[in-house]
């Protein structure tokens, strides 16, 4: 049977794994950052360039910590114990973190003391934990590339591995075949800082009800979500599909679910006798992801797994579809306004066969900018920076292997 795959069932298994105290390896936690931009946070969507480039690169990390295993022993960041000195949450309740004592420790110039550095550690790790209970879906289809040294524009050729040919040898000194980088690839890819900000005094919110630090981490892991699944997955669902790109719904069978059967099997077809623009070679419609509502993916992973004796012609099932991915958007609700992420539409989806053209390289994941050296004695009103950095690679993947796909009437 397809697997679905909705943003719900992955948050909900995530909460499963917590509650169950299973450990959960995090593959990219999020990072602290000494402040490059403070109150000069890049236009949202701004290209890279070289003056953003270079302080990107002059940032330094914060944080002690290297990769995080979690394990769901701590619903925060800010509950997690550092040995004798206890949980962030802990000292502030006990009253050994205080205001004054930060002061004091500053004005002795202990810039980084220790409740300074776990107080780092601690809003990195409630920050990954947030981010992680807020997954994405577009990783079914593209593949996320780690490119932490990248330059601010990317050449499609570094997204792909070297090319190597073995070749018979007679073994009395003829030239062996070299490895090769692959080239004719001669466009950039250009990377790209997504940036969100909120002005406040870090030290001070400890002691202001109003503000709520792992509420605000939630706040920022929902929209960087959002956001990288609409970068992905909004130029697929709103692609110009036509001709062979395009297949209508079957009007073979009686019942809803033949109609649909007999839709999902033309799309396979239709993909299948598609090309690689490059290769020129048949796209080999199996390991297939369909895109589209939640509601529609039900439909489709109730009739895929095949009708069996409920109709006359007996269908049996259809392994070309591998997983179904619902994409419902996001909506995120800010003072006087409303951002909508659109996500799929009922009675379309989009029958994709993930390849090598759908690449995101990433120079940086969720970073978050923080003043290693605040002003404790006059609090003054900073804004502090959230930004990831990546581009995207998917023009030819979306032109060539992307099927969009109109269902008959449910």
């Amino acid at each position: 049977m397809a697997e679905l795959i909705t943003k719900e069932i992955l948050n909900a298994k995530f909460q499963d794994d917590m509650l169950n105290g299973r450990k959960v390896m995090v593959k990219n936690p999020a990072s602290v950052a000494s402040a490059q931009f403070g109150s000069a946070i890049p236009t949202n969507g701004s290209m890279l360039t070289n003056e953003s480039l270079n302080l990107i690169n002059a940032s330094n990390g914060l944080n002690r910590m290297g990769n995080i295993v979690l394990s769901g022993k701590y619903e925060s960041g800010f509950d997690f114990p550092f040995g004798e000195r206890g949980s962030i949450n802990d000292r502030i309740r006990r009253g050994s973190f205080s205001l004054k004592d930060m002061k004091a420790e500053f004005a002795a110039g202990n810039t980084l003391n220790d409740n300074w550095s776990d107080l780092i550690d601690a809003i990195r790790m409630d920050l990954t934990i947030r981010k992680e209970a807020n997954a994405t879906v577009r990783q079914f289809i593209y593949d996320e590339i780690q490119m932490p040294n990248a330059t601010k524009d990317v050449r499609p050729s570094e997204l792909y591995p070297y090319g190597v040919v073995f070749e018979e040898n007679n073994g009395e000194g003829e030239s062996v075949r070299q490895g090769a980088n692959m080239g004719g690839a001669v466009d950039t890819i250009p990377m790209k800082i997504y940036a969100a900000g909120f002005v406040w005094t870090l030290l001070a919110s400890l002691f202001d009800g109003t503000y709520d630090l792992s509420r605000l981490s939630e706040g920022v892991a929902l929209a960087y979500a959002a956001k990288r699944d609409d970068l992905a997955m909004n130029p697929i669902l709103s692609g110009t599909y036509t001709g062979s790109a395009a297949t209508s719904a079957s009007t073979v069978g009686t019942l809803r679910q033949e109609l649909l059967m007999n839709t999902i099997m033309d799309a396979i077809d239709d993909l299948s006798d598609r090309t690689d623009p490059i290769t020129g070679r048949k796209i080999v419609g199996e390991g297939l992801v369909a895109v589209g509502t939640a509601k529609d993916m039900r439909h489709i992973q109730h009739v895929i797994s095949g009708l069996g004796n409920s109709t006359p012609e007996k269908y049996s099932a259809l392994s070309q579809v591998t997983k179904l991915v619902a994409y419902e958007g996001e909506t995120i609700e800010m003072p006087g306004e409303t951002v909508q992420y659109t996500g799929a539409s009922d009675g379309v989806i989009h029958l994709i066969k993930p390849n090598r053209y759908f690449k995101i390289p990433i120079k940086r994941n969720l970073v978050m900018e923080l003043d290693s050296m605040p002003n404790v004695n006059t609090l003054a009103r900073e804004q502090r920076a959230w930004y990831f950095v990546e581009a995207m690679y998917n023009e030819i993947g979306i032109s060539n292997f992307v099927q969009k796909v109109t269902l008959p009437t449910w």
